[in-house]
């Protein structure tokens, strides 16, 4: 009527790499509790059932853009920032691979609301107000400039019109420039 099968483990060498990826994760994750926790209770860090809930990432109506996802120092994170940091944060050859991996939105959600909380910290602390931090922002926002520029790809024409070097540099200025205005960023006085 009924018949079992023994089961026959597995020869240690095909699932080691299994068992020391998984074992790297409960380490990984024990530690990120340890340096985050007293964070989270400093800044006051608090997910919501919306935030907890693993949806897939390739469905974007899965979660409502105006769902609440946490609440970090008492302001609203909503489903709607974790898709502009998404966005921002793969290019778009790469989401379809990304986004399909299982525990993708646990994962990237964490990592995205731990950048929040380490944030709110390095604010509460005064960071954002040290040298140091202003040029690096400044940098980054050139950065940011010129990605922008080149993801419209824009720049090609006014640079393709200039025939030496000095002309290029120039015209590459001016054009950033008219984008830091457009875009609202103050990069040379150092103010947003």
């Amino acid at each position: 009527e009924e018949r079992t099968t023994e089961r026959v483990p597995k020869p240690f060498d095909e699932v080691s790499e299994i068992i020391a990826e998984r074992l790297a994760r409960q380490r990984t994750a024990e530690v990120r509790r340890a340096f985050m926790t007293p964070m989270w209770r400093e800044i006051g860090f608090e997910v919501t059932e919306a935030g907890q809930r693993d949806a897939p990432l390739l469905n974007e109506n899965a979660v409502s853009l105006d769902e609440i996802l946490a609440k970090v120092g008492g302001k609203n994170v909503l489903e709607s920032d974790f898709r502009w940091f998404l966005k921002d944060a793969f290019a778009p050859e790469q989401r379809m691979s990304v986004y399909s991996r299982s525990g993708a939105r646990q994962g990237m959600l964490s990592s995205f609301l731990d950048m929040l909380v380490l944030a709110a910290k390095a604010r509460k602390d005064g960071l954002d107000k040290t040298p140091e931090y202003c040029r690096t922002r400044i940098s980054e926002e050139e950065n940011l400039v010129r990605e922008f520029v080149l993801q419209k790809d824009k720049t090609a024409s006014i640079l393709q019109r200039a025939t030496i070097d000095a002309e290029r540099d120039i015209a590459y200025k001016k054009y950033l420039e008219r984008v830091r205005a457009e875009v609202g960023l103050r990069i040379a006085s150092g103010r947003k």
